[in-house]
């Protein structure tokens, strides 16, 4: 069993209250993580463990034999729940190309081959 104190295989910490800082990239990195307050990765982290719910009682409905109309509109809701924290990505990297006074231009780009790779 795992200390909550010993990070996993990928090197996050188990302990909940400190398995969110470790979701901000270190400040070399120009990923747009290091850009986000905590404030805004907590509310991230919230949102996230909403969806993981919605997975888990997806996972019951299909074991109690649930209708499919039923198991569907859960399932697009988690993907628009999903898309949400996408956008809210998206938008924290848009503000740190701003704030970064990054060329106009790579902004743009690196905003739109985002915005690509979530549609």
């Amino acid at each position: 069993m795992m200390n909550a104190e010993e990070p996993n295989q990928r090197g996050e910490s188990a302990d909940p209250q400190t398995a969110s800082t470790s979701l901000s990239a270190p400040a070399s990195q120009d990923s747009g993580a290091a850009a986000r307050r905590p404030a805004e990765v907590h509310r991230l982290i919230d949102r996230m463990k909403r969806i993981e719910g919605q997975a888990r009682g997806v996972q019951r409905m299909l074991q109690e034999g649930r209708p499919c109309e039923e198991v569907i509109t859960q399932l697009v809701a988690m993907r628009e729940a999903i898309s949400r924290v996408a956008m809210a990505i998206v938008a924290s990297h848009m503000e740190k190309c701003l704030v970064d006074k990054m060329d106009l231009e790579e902004a743009v780009q690196r905003t739109t081959d985002l915005m690509l790779r979530l549609s």
